[in-house]
């Protein structure tokens, strides 16, 4: 029998790119030290397994890349090291994007709120630089006798998105925030309007729930001008529900407009949007 000796070989780590950031070596399990890299290189044998891990410095920057392809995550695997290697690793800075939220002139900063990933950051009245891809929140607080009138978005782009697609929410959500943006939000004089409640309940029908869309008065009989609501109906014992009116409906300005379907428990759902009167069902 015949032994022969284990081939050794040299593996070398290039980093490259603007950004910043550290990796580390382990071999079989085992993670090299600091002087067992020179300049990238280190040793290794055949068949060896070796895992690359990339760190990237802080939050602001991230590795993009390994071997000039797209990285998926921040380590790269050898599985079975056949001979000499170069691995590249590639750090990037994180794209940043400004956001900026402005209220209307009689309101102050206390009114608002803007939180980046469910962290607040100071960004009402001034300009902020926030991550690429992240979930940016936009709050305000109306004055006692006003709503929102609407919200408008204005992106670096030159895009925009303003009235009724943003809802009528006291926030708005910005996710995976891909371009700087500008946040208005306008204020109205609020104006409600009735709606049933689960306490409107007759011989023939039960009223389970009512949701209003969006949620922003405490009184559960009214909702706000311009919002939608959706109230679940159960035909009571012995009677079934054909279908359902609003009496203040207006086709031509497409007000308290009705929908209706079944659910999988065959109840009832209607939804009235664009409620600009009393629900009268």
């Amino acid at each position: 029998m015949k032994f022969i000796p284990i081939e050794e070989f040299t593996i070398k780590v290039i980093q490259q790119g603007t950004g910043a950031g550290t990796y580390s070596v382990a071999v079989n399990g085992k993670t090299l030290k600091d002087d067992e890299i020179v300049d990238g290189e280190f040793k290794g044998a055949r068949h060896d397994k070796v895992v690359i891990t990339a760190t990237p410095a802080g939050d602001s920057n991230y590795g993009s890349a390994w071997n000039d392809e797209p990285a998926e995550s921040n380590t790269f695997e050898i599985a079975d090291a056949l001979g000499d290697q170069n691995v590249s690793v590639t750090f990037s800075p994180m794209e940043l994007m400004a956001i900026h939220f402005i209220l209307p002139s009689d309101y102050d900063t206390s009114d608002g709120k803007v939180t980046v990933n469910g962290d607040k950051i100071n960004a009402i009245e001034k300009t902020v630089r926030v991550i690429a891809g992240k979930t940016v929140v936009f709050t305000v607080t109306p004055h006692e006798g006003q709503m929102i009138d609407y919200w408008r978005v204005v992106y670096s782009d030159g895009s925009a998105q303003s009235g009724k697609e943003l809802g009528l929410d006291n926030s708005i959500t910005l996710e995976n925030l891909a371009e700087s943006a500008t946040v208005y939000v306008a204020m109205t004089e609020m104006i409600t309007h009735k709606v049933p409640t689960v306490d409107d309940d007759t011989n023939q029908y039960d009223i389970t729930s009512v949701t209003p869309i969006p949620d922003v008065l405490e009184e559960r009989d009214k909702v706000r001008d311009g919002s939608d609501v959706v109230i679940e109906i159960v035909p009571n014992e012995n009677y079934e529900i054909d279908t359902v009116i609003d009496r203040n409906a207006n086709k031509e300005n497409q007000s308290n407009i009705v929908e209706i379907k079944k659910d999988e428990n065959n109840h009832t759902i209607v939804t009235i949007r664009n409620i600009k009167d009393d629900v009268d069902m």
